[in-house]
């Protein structure tokens, strides 16, 4: 199984109000595939009484799950959690576990059902529910989950990173025990750098091309480093906002990057990730971004050369953007709440999840999860990444930020504008 495009479907898919939905990733294919641009409208989604728990036997625990985690795919991955599962089923025999695999989006995806099931057949609502941060986020604000406050002492533990710890909250309550993440990160050759490249200037000094997707809807890079700089993405009153003083020492790194030729103009043609590590693979350039869900799947394709790192930003202090999926509570029936929880709680054991996550190309969400992987250079890499990562802004935000500033990025690497006035103006089509 794999969570390759995990990260760039997040932004990608918050800013599908100008960029189009693409499909949910097929988790055997780590190629990235075209974005849809013509997606069929979701239709009325409905639930047959039948569909209901049966009452008369024992507890009857309803998961539903997305494609990526399905038990039954054949993978490592699925065969591990298949295995989890049956492991609680054995030990509380009392309960009963009704799987059910729901797309995360396209025609009858998991927020409509959801929705649907929650209105229409309250019995056939699930329990527990592997769901995507950024839709946890919407599904908490219209009533559909439930928060985990006073139920688990998960969130106490310490080994957490704190972009999981960001992940579960939705306004101080805890709706999502992270399980899984992705984060955007630094892919470089280590024979053209002495030192692992942590700012601006390591790169502008260097010989080495940097290749990123200058023309990617969401911004993503360009967010990244404006938020490591501390650059406010709302306002008090919670809208969208830039500063623009911030925006445009990023354009300046930019443009700084295109005159002496480290940045090529030629990003402005790239808008994926996966386009900009192509040019990497195919020695073209000497660093590019790549995401941990993809880094751990080529992991044994690449050269030794082809070392992983944070993000660079302007201070040198490592800062990347995240998400991941959460298991969240959509019952409000007290007894299966509890029920809910300890499922939770048996799937979120760091000794399953070490291996889960290793076998889904994803990023842990403890440290302790992290710490039995075996491949010492490879886990410290991403222990790094982890450590350094920050949860990325809601989708809201990112559909209003995005557009604006992938504007200026393209006009400041084909020296359409300076840095200043493009943040400017970037600045100005947010307010």
């Amino acid at each position: 199984m794999k969570l390759y495009r995990f990260l760039i479907i997040f932004f990608i898919v918050t800013a599908a109000a100008c960029s189009g939905v693409p499909d949910v990733v097929n988790p055997d294919t780590p190629q990235e595939t075209a974005l849809q641009t013509d997606v069929p409208p979701v239709p009325t989604v409905t639930f047959d009484p039948a569909e209901s728990i049966d009452e008369t036997g024992p507890l009857t625990l309803r998961v539903w799950i997305p494609p990526e985690f399905d038990p039954n795919a054949g993978t490592r991955s699925s065969e591990l959690l298949n295995a989890r599962l049956s492991e609680f089923s054995s030990r509380r025999s009392d309960i009963r576990l009704d799987v059910r695999v729901k797309a995360v989006d396209g025609p009858g995806g998991l927020l409509d059902a959801l929705t649907a099931a929650s209105s229409a057949a309250p019995k056939a609502v699930p329990d527990l529910i592997a769901i995507p941060r950024f839709l946890m986020e919407t599904a908490a604000l219209k009533g559909l989950l439930y928060p985990f406050d006073g139920l688990t002492s998960l969130p106490d533990a310490d080994e957490w990173y704190g972009y999981a710890r960001e992940m579960a909250l939705i306004q101080d309550s805890i709706f999502g025990l992270p399980f899984a993440g992705d984060a955007l990160a630094l892919l470089y050759q280590s024979s053209i750098f002495e030192e692992t490249p942590a700012d601006f200037a390591s790169i502008l000094n260097s010989s080495a091309q940097f290749a990123f997707p200058a023309s990617e809807s969401s911004s993503l890079l360009t967010l990244n480093l404006y938020m490591a700089a501390g650059g406010p993405v709302k306002d008090e009153q919670g809208r969208p906002t830039i500063d623009a003083v911030i925006l445009g020492k990023v354009l300046e790194f930019y443009q700084q990057g295109e005159l002496n030729t480290v940045i090529p103009a030629g990003n402005i043609q790239l808008d994926t990730l996966e386009q900009a590590y192509r040019e990497f693979a195919e020695g073209n350039v000497g660093i590019t971004l790549i995401s941990i869900s993809r880094y751990l799947s080529d992991r044994k394709s690449l050269t030794e050369s082809a070392v992983l790192a944070p993000v660079p930003t302007h201070n040198g202090i490592p800062y990347s953007l995240a998400s991941g999926w959460v298991w969240a509570l959509s019952t409000s029936d007290p007894e299966r709440q509890a029920q809910a929880v300890e499922l939770a709680e048996f799937l979120m054991d760091p000794s399953f999840l070490s291996d889960w996550n290793l076998a889904s190309n994803s990023l842990p969400t403890s440290s302790a999860a992290l710490a039995s992987w075996e491949d010492t250079p490879m886990r410290d890499a991403v222990a790094k990444v982890a450590a350094s990562s920050h949860l990325a802004p809601s989708s809201d935000l990112i559909s209003s930020l995005g557009p604006a500033i992938r504007i200026a990025v393209i006009q400041v690497l084909s020296r359409q504008g300076e840095p200043a006035a493009l943040a400017e103006d970037a600045a100005s089509k947010v307010r």
